[in-house]
């Protein structure tokens, strides 16, 4: 494994652990060095394959009734 692909990964998991914690996506890819959240997103989908949106916890919906 080289070492670009190893830092990706280390990126993915200490990612995924803030994510599911709900922080912003925007905010994880600054502190881990992209220039951008659309630059994180696309690596962290071409590793995992999935938007990293989707490891946010969906807040339950508030009904009024």
């Amino acid at each position: 494994m080289s070492f670009a692909q190893w830092r990706r990964r280390a990126c993915v998991v200490l990612a995924l652990a803030r994510l599911v914690e709900g922080e912003p996506v925007t905010a994880i890819a600054l502190d881990l060095g992209y220039e951008s959240g659309a630059a994180f997103s696309a690596m962290f989908k071409r590793e995992l394959g999935h938007a990293p949106s989707e490891y946010v916890p969906r807040r339950p919906a508030t009904g009024n009734g």
